[in-house]
């Protein structure tokens, strides 16, 4: 059974739904004594006043149907409100005189409404999430809703019954920054991605954490020349080990990494001349690609710059090499039951064997994913 006393604590409201189907108890308590006490379908939130007056979502059947009936009743069970929704599992709670309530279902807006009369002062577009957790407070003598992702967290922001936001936290002003921000080429990579980190370190929410996590992952470099992706490539280096935490966050992080390595071994490997740094540019970012396996993502990017690395040895006439990365580009195609190879790639798979070529390991990189001759031997 679980209780919410009123402001005043002279009234208690509880109430239990039951996971075996049976329907759930309701009840007012004024001091020790049941004021009131009903069974319904499937209470899962409610709010109570200092009079005492009570509302309670009922979610009919939780799974099955999307409906909600709403109730509000006096202390001794007389009801002075009721409201039927198809909304999704709405949250609700009442304000201390008992006159207005708000009902906060999922994915649509939340609605305040005005017991007495039932009109709707104010249909509410939740700022973030698809659903918060309300809570009515008097502050000089008017009413507030102040709304929580969860109810054990503290409050994001703050609206009047008007629907106008009266004050925002530290943590709502960084998810309506994150909702909007995008990486590009545009923007100095160190300190936006110090603050990203840092800001991913102090939150205790995870949907901040995956918002700064994504909005990596969405980085646009295609227009980035090579100082600028060095310059991504040290940021996000720096601050890899932030994002380790969570594999998906790992990946998102591995996967941007691996497209910056990429990018500049593309603008390396454009000249006749070719510097060592292209190759460990090239296996730097294959190895990133490795690490965000198995999304099918990472292997794209690792088909990828093995079809580059292939294309570079065919250049210099080492197509025994040439060969083994076509081969790499095949086996990774076989092990994840995915299609990677292209039709150049068949074909010059094709070639090499009519020729009876044998494959040789690239002796810059070494293999970045095994053929099954190179893993029985």
């Amino acid at each position: 059974m679980e209780a919410m006393d009123s402001p005043s604590g002279e009234f208690t409201a509880a109430y239990r739904y039951d996971k075996s189907n049976q329907r759930g108890h309701v009840a007012i308590l004024q001091e020790d004594s049941v004021t009131w006490y009903n069974r319904c379908s499937e209470p899962r939130s409610v709010g109570i006043a200092d009079s005492g007056r009570f509302i309670f979502a009922d979610w009919i059947e939780y799974g099955k149907s999307t409906g909600a009936h709403i109730h509000v009743v006096e202390a001794d069970g007389t009801q002075v409100f009721e409201l039927q929704t198809d909304e999704s599992s709405p949250v609700v709670d009442i304000s201390e005189d008992g006159e207005t309530i708000i009902v906060c279902p999922h994915s649509a807006p939340a609605q305040i409404i005005d017991v007495n009369s039932g009109e709707v002062l104010t249909l509410h577009e939740y700022e973030v999430f698809d659903r918060l957790y309300p809570s009515v407070v008097t502050v000089a003598g008017s009413d507030r809703v102040m709304f929580r992702r969860d109810p054990a967290e503290p409050s994001l922001y703050t609206i009047s019954v008007d629907g106008g936001i009266d004050s925002k936290s530290d943590t709502f002003e960084k998810l309506q920054y994150y909702d909007v921000v995008e990486l590009d080429e545009s923007l100095d990579w160190h300190p936006i991605i110090e603050q990203f980190a840092n800001d991913y370190q102090e939150t205790e929410i995870d949907q901040l954490q995956n918002i700064i996590a994504n909005t990596i992952g969405d980085a646009r470099l295609v227009d980035a020349d090579a100082e600028k992706l060095r310059e991504v490539i040290d940021a996000l280096e720096a601050y890899r080990d932030t994002f380790d935490a969570e594999s998906a966050h790992s990946k998102l992080n591995a996967l941007k990494l691996g497209e910056a390595y990429y990018r500049v071994s593309k603008v390396l490997g454009r000249g006749t001349e070719w510097p060592s740094e292209l190759w460990r540019h090239l296996q730097r970012s294959a190895e990133a690609y490795s690490s965000a396996l198995p999304w099918y993502d990472a292997k794209e990017g690792l088909a990828q710059v093995l079809r580059f690395q292939a294309g570079l040895y065919r250049r210099l006439q080492r197509d025994s090499e040439a060969f083994d990365c076509y081969l790499q580009i095949e086996a990774l195609e076989d092990h994840f039951g995915v299609n990677l190879t292209t039709s150049a790639d068949r074909s010059r798979l094709d070639e090499y064997r009519n020729k009876g070529l044998d494959h040789t390991p690239p002796n810059e990189t070494g293999q970045f994913f095994n053929t099954p001759e190179a893993g029985a031997q």
